[in-house]
């Protein structure tokens, strides 16, 4: 089968991670798999296998004809095309009211703000009957299908995953160390975890290293000034657009306060490095862990219960045991489970629009 999975940029991001892991699993399993970037590779191009054909359009214009031609006449090379993230469909679908594909497409939703934006775009209503629908969460699915209004033979779920290699080893640390994976926009609620944080540093020495991308320059702003505030300043450092993957086991629990997310994929890297975490119970990570993880899983934001759950964690009483976790990761979030359940998916894709 020749997959070709399409996004503007390969920054480190969820969505791009999925990409890239999604991409190497199939090429593994011996398909041809094409990478195709609008904007610039980004960084996370260089973890795609050498082998795997990577085409970088280099698009300056989104509205130029010529680039959208050369787009549509490189997708007639795959059996299927994998669009990524909601605005790389939006521009698909500037592309197909001048040029037609024998592909089929696939749209990979990965948008985290499903519980409370739950408008349809124009582009996808238009779409609805012409692509498929993959969403990593339940709500999503269901939104395709009450929402968009999509066939249900048209939509497919396709939780998250995250491939680890391991290779990475918890270095001696000194003082509390709290983890926040976490880009910096209003969604992602950062604010709450610093006024944690103004609470948990009454009782402990805690520190707070939140790393995330640049998103939204005066929110991050914003959270600088909260910070200083709260007088919590010298405990929290923002780490802007570096990379954290590698870091993870060099800390003793993780924070996530999003309000609304899909995944979120973060807790499933924390849980795959056995970081115990406090994350609001949002997504489709939280649906499958809750019950099994219940001290992992907060149903509200107050201060004092998110700061006295990091304090048991800290001081290691609300730890789960290691086996535990590492059996919960490979029984939810396996490479080999995902490449088949993705397989199915494009066969289903392919057998049913032939008939």
């Amino acid at each position: 089968m020749k997959v070709l999975q399409v996004i503007d940029i390969l920054n480190r991001g969820g969505a791009e991670r999925v990409l890239v892991d999604l991409s190497n699993l199939l090429h593994n399993n011996g398909h041809k798999v094409g990478v195709l970037t609008f904007l610039n590779e980004g960084p996370l191009a260089t973890e795609l296998n050498s082998e795997i054909v990577k085409l970088n359009l280099r698009r300056n214009n989104k509205y130029s004809i010529r680039v959208a031609k050369k787009f549509m006449t490189i997708t007639n090379e795959y059996d299927v095309i994998h669009l990524h993230m909601r605005h790389v469909l939006r521009y698909y679908f500037f592309c197909s009211l001048f040029f037609s594909t024998k592909a089929r497409v696939v749209f990979h939703d990965h948008w985290g703000d499903i519980d409370f934006d739950k408008p349809v775009p124009i582009y996808l209503r238009w779409l609805r009957n012409k692509i498929y629908y993959v969403g990593v969460s339940r709500h999503l699915v269901s939104w395709a299908k009450d929402f968009v209004r999509m066939d249900k033979d048209r939509v497919f779920l396709l939780p998250n995953i995250v491939v680890m290699d391991f290779k990475h080893q918890k270095i001696q640390s000194f003082g509390e160390r709290i983890l926040m994976i976490s880009n910096f926009r209003r969604t992602k609620n950062i604010e709450f975890a610093l006024k944690v944080m103004h609470e948990l540093t009454k009782h402990t020495s805690a520190t707070l290293d939140v790393y995330g991308r640049d998103q939204d320059l005066n929110y991050l702003e914003e959270l600088r000034l909260l910070a200083r505030k709260l007088e919590v300043d010298r405990y929290v450092n923002f780490i802007i657009n570096t990379p954290a993957r590698e870091k993870i086991s060099n800390y003793d629990v993780a924070i996530h306060t999003a309000i609304s997310e899909t995944g979120p994929l973060v807790l499933i890297e924390y849980l795959a490095n056995q970081l115990p975490f406090i994350s609001f119970i949002t997504g489709e990570v939280s649906e499958q862990l809750q019950s099994s993880l219940p001290l992992h899983f907060k149903h509200n934001f107050d201060i004092k219960d998110w700061s006295n759950g990091l304090r048991l964690h800290l001081e290691g009483i609300a730890s789960y045991p290691t086996p535990l976790l590492k059996e919960l990761f490979e029984t939810h979030y396996s490479a080999e489970s995902y490449i088949r359940s993705c397989e199915k998916i494009y066969n289903e894709i392919l057998s049913y629009d032939k008939q």
